[in-house]
């Protein structure tokens, strides 16, 4: 196990009224990471309010953007190598939940709107047609810009 998987854990392990903080930067670094266990548990870090509410400064949507679509796109297109993973068809319902979830929370989508929904859409990967048109999701998105 790597040292950075064995951070992420630690991190992960914390109880939620701990109020360690974590830097920004440190987060990043784990987003840098190219290690399949490493990408799931970051996600998981992520992926875990009472984790992403202790990193100073905080992170933004556009800090995690891009890398979230590019963790859905790597679960869809491949089986999970690792316990972390998710297969694909949990996957679908996490992508689902991410828009939702941003949409919820009032997320600004208009700054870079065209860009993200793109993105978004680029998840129609093999077999996943309609995962963002089918359930609405890019169509309520697309909705909220006018």
């Amino acid at each position: 196990m790597s040292d950075t998987l064995k951070d992420i854990e630690t991190e992960l392990q914390r109880p939620a009224d701990d109020n360690r903080t974590i830097d920004k930067e440190i987060v990043r670094g784990w987003m840098a990471e190219r290690d399949r266990e490493v990408v799931e548990a970051t996600y998981s870090f992520l992926h875990k309010p009472s984790c992403v509410g202790r990193v100073v400064p905080a992170l933004e949507l556009d800090d995690v953007f891009d890398w979230m679509l590019d963790y859905f796109a790597l679960n869809l297109t491949t089986d999970p190598a690792s316990e972390w993973g998710e297969a694909a068809g949990g996957i679908t319902l996490e992508v689902i939940a991410f828009f939702i979830r941003l949409w919820d929370e009032g997320r600004e989508f208009r700054g870079q709107a065209q860009y993200r929904l793109l993105r978004a859409q680029g998840l129609h990967v093999g077999g996943q047609g309609a995962l963002l048109r089918g359930d609405g999701v890019a169509h309520r998105v697309r909705g909220s810009l006018k």
